[in-house]
């Protein structure tokens, strides 16, 4: 059963990365907040809470982004 997890953490995980990398590559910044569902960082007409924008460099994503790729070993 623990093997299930370790490969749907995997997964996500990956999945994740592979979001934050294509929206650096079209905008060339991370930002705070992402639609996983669709895949996205166009959320701001979605925010409902917080900023009303969708924060450039915002501090959290970028340290979940390097500390996934160091999980990851990549």
């Amino acid at each position: 059963m623990v093997d299930h997890y370790v490969e749907a953490d995997h997964r996500i995980t990956c999945k994740f990365i592979a979001l934050l990398v294509q929206e650096f590559e079209k905008q060339g910044t991370l930002v705070e907040k992402y639609d996983v569902w669709n895949c996205s960082a166009n959320v701001s007409e979605e925010i409902l809470f917080g900023y009303s924008s969708n924060e450039v460099g915002f501090g959290w994503t970028n340290g979940v982004f390097l500390e996934l790729l160091a999980i990851l070993k990549l």
